[in-house]
C-alpha cells in the first residue's frame, strides 16, 4: 500500500463518516430525551405532589445516579491505567469499589 493508496482510503473513510448521521441523530436523541424528560418529571411531581411519584423520583434518581458513577469508574479502570485491562477484571474492581462505597 503506497502513500497515495492510504491517502484515497483516509479520505474516503472520512467521507463515509461525514456523510452518515446516525451517530450525530443518537447523540442528539440521548441529550435531548436526558435533558427534556427530568424537567418534565418534576414539574409533573410540582403540579401533582404525591408520594408515591416522589418516591418513584427517588428512585429514579438514584438509579440514574449509580448508573453514572458506576461507568465512570469502569472508564477510569479500563482506560486510565498505561496497561491493557480486560473488561472481566474492570468489572471485578468495580464491584469492589461499589461495595465499598456503599458500606460508607
Amino acid at each position: 500500500m503506497t502513500l497515495k493508496d492510504l491517502g484515497e482510503l483516509l479520505t474516503e473513510t472520512w467521507d463515509a463518516c461525514s456523510t452518515h448521521k446516525a451517530p450525530r441523530a443518537g447523540a442528539a436523541l440521548a441529550y435531548y430525551t436526558t435533558f427534556s424528560l427530568t424537567p418534565l418529571l418534576m414539574i409533573v411531581i410540582a403540579v401533582f405532589p404525591s408520594p408515591w411519584l416522589i418516591q418513584v423520583w427517588q428512585i429514579v434518581n438514584f438509579v440514574v445516579s449509580l448508573g453514572m458513577i458506576t461507568v465512570l469508574f469502569a472508564m477510569l479502570y479500563r482506560f486510565l491505567p498505561d496497561t491493557e485491562v480486560p473488561w472481566r477484571d474492570v468489572w471485578i474492581g468495580l464491584g469492589i469499589t461499589a461495595s465499598r462505597a456503599g458500606g460508607r
